[in-house]
């Protein structure tokens, strides 16, 4: 349960304004470091934002740095745009 907790909280961070704006998410682990890279049709700043609050917790229970981006979807293919927490 305590490391589901972590993933949970960013789960509804992606969700925090209830229009199911997110897509789909894919995370990759490599050298240390997590990437989430959020896949998204419309404007995801809100939900960016918030995760962006949960990653301390993230870390803290898994051990390594985590990143969230945005990654072109089909609707957004040439915006990619960062968020650095």
């Amino acid at each position: 349960v305590r490391r589901l907790i972590p993933l949970i909280r960013l789960a509804n961070a992606l969700d925090r304004t209830h229009y199911s704006v997110v897509d789909s998410v894919t995370c990759r682990v490599t050298r240390g470091r997590a990437r989430l890279s959020v896949h998204a049709r419309t404007d995801t700043e809100l939900e960016l934002w918030t995760a962006g609050l949960q990653t301390g917790r993230f870390e803290k229970v898994f051990g390594v740095p985590i990143e969230i981006v945005l990654a072109p979807s089909e609707a957004n293919k040439g915006e990619d745009r960062e968020h650095a927490k």
